[in-house]
C-alpha cells in the first residue's frame, strides 16, 4: 500500500472521528455558538451603558470618587 494510499486512509478515518464526536456534543457546541452571537450583538449596547454617566454613580455611595477613570 502506497504512503499516499494509507494517509488518505487514516484522513478519512480521523474526520470521521471528528464528525461523531461534534454529533455527540452538538448540543453544547450549539450553546457556545448562540452565546457568541449573543456577546458580538450585546457588545455595543453594553459599551454604551458603561459609558453612561448616571448621577454619582455606585462610586460615592461607597465612598470613592466620581470621577472617571
Amino acid at each position: 500500500m502506497s504512503s499516499s494510499r494509507r494517509s488518505d486512509i487514516i484522513f478519512a478515518v480521523a474526520l470521521v472521528v471528528a464528525l461523531l464526536i461534534a454529533y455527540y456534543l452538538r448540543h453544547a457546541l450549539l450553546l457556545i455558538y448562540v452565546s457568541i452571537l449573543f456577546a458580538i450583538v450585546l457588545t455595543p449596547a453594553v459599551q454604551f451603558i458603561q459609558k453612561l454617566s448616571i448621577g454619582d454613580g455606585i462610586r460615592a455611595r461607597l465612598g470613592g470618587s466620581s470621577a472617571p477613570d
